[in-house]
């Protein structure tokens, strides 16, 4: 009797690498078998359809074997073989390109749940001893039904899959694994803004707890959370003729400024269609659009560098 039951999963800690560790029971008849080395590898789906994603290192470096006594019990006819249980963890060390590839995986799951497929190998000793009566006054002895089969090395397989719900997935996993992480760009806080209105000054703050909120986002893979954490940082975009002001008070020549502030009315344009139901006209449907992994990314990368670009040119002025 063989098999693998209680399956769970955790965040390693205090790992440079992203680590997950993986811990389990395997379920063995304690007299007839003998555990020597459990191997384990993690892959992504179920165990039907999966797709292998790294091998995996035993927590504890011996393995099964700690030099503990092992005792024969024999087969009697009737009885139970005994059963015995022995703990095991492994650890997965994932790469970008295995984050990556969970990540594109979970987004087809309709509560973005991440399934982890477990593939295990067993080598273990099997004795082939039974009990035989010589009678009711003659103490039983050890027999071996076949010479061949007193002690064998034998070699036993099984896979088996869990799931981390999305959930824990985004709070309890992403942020320690490091999805989402991002080039970190340091923006000052002006403390004013002399050449803009009362109104734009007011949303520059309102703008960067934003980006704050959108940065949690970021890390725990909530990708469409990220656009909407970021509009206030688009109601501030659409403020271009402001943020002209403060780029020709930098030197800016006004064509390059006009220029710019022609982009940024169309970065605001693509970041609403994410948030919107309606066009401009606010009588057209827009197509649900539904933000990805890239597209987070992208708002991300657009919103961090045009409140860099503000706050600098504005604490210049203000200093």
């Amino acid at each position: 009797m063989l098999n693998i039951t209680n399956i769970s999963s955790r965040l390693a800690a205090r790992t440079i690498d992203p680590t997950i560790i993986v811990s389990g029971q395997l379920n063995y008849d304690g007299g007839a078998i003998l555990p020597m080395r459990l191997d384990a590898e993690l892959g992504m789906g179920n165990s039907a359809e999966s797709t292998r994603i790294c091998g995996m290192a035993p927590v504890i470096s011996d393995n099964l074997v700690n030099n503990e006594s092992f005792r024969l019990a024999f087969a009697v006819p009737g009885v139970l073989p005994r059963e015995q249980q022995l703990h095991f963890e492994f650890f997965a060390t994932l790469t970008e390109k295995h984050l990556d590839a969970i990540e594109t995986a979970r987004a087809l799951q309709p509560k973005g749940d991440v399934f982890l497929t477990l593939k295990f190998g067993l080598q273990y000793l099997e004795h082939g001893l039974g009990i035989h009566s010589l009678g009711a006054r003659e103490a039983n002895v050890a027999e071996v039904a076949d010479k061949t089969k007193l002690l064998q090395a034998k070699f036993w397989t099984t896979s088996t899959w869990f799931k981390i719900p999305g959930s824990d997935w985004a709070h309890d996993y992403s942020p320690g694994l490091g999805i989402g992480k991002f080039m970190v760009v340091e923006i000052p806080q002006p403390r004013s803004l002399p050449t803009a209105g009362a109104a734009f000054a007011d949303r520059v703050p309102k703008a960067l707890s934003a980006l704050e909120r959108a940065r949690h986002e970021l890390r725990s893979g909530e990708w469409p959370e990220v656009i909407k954490a970021l509009r206030p940082v688009w109601e501030l975009l659409r403020e271009v003729e402001e943020i002209k002001k403060l780029l020709i008070a930098d030197s800016i020549p006004e064509a390059a400024a006009t220029e710019f502030r022609d982009a940024l009315q169309s970065l605001f344009n693509l970041a609403s269609k994410f948030d919107h139901a309606l066009e401009r006209d606010r009588k057209t449907l827009q197509p649900d659009i539904k933000a990805q992994k890239e597209d987070a990314y992208f708002a991300f990368s657009v919103a961090s560098a045009s409140l860099n670009l503000i706050t600098r040119k504005g604490f210049r002025q203000s200093t």
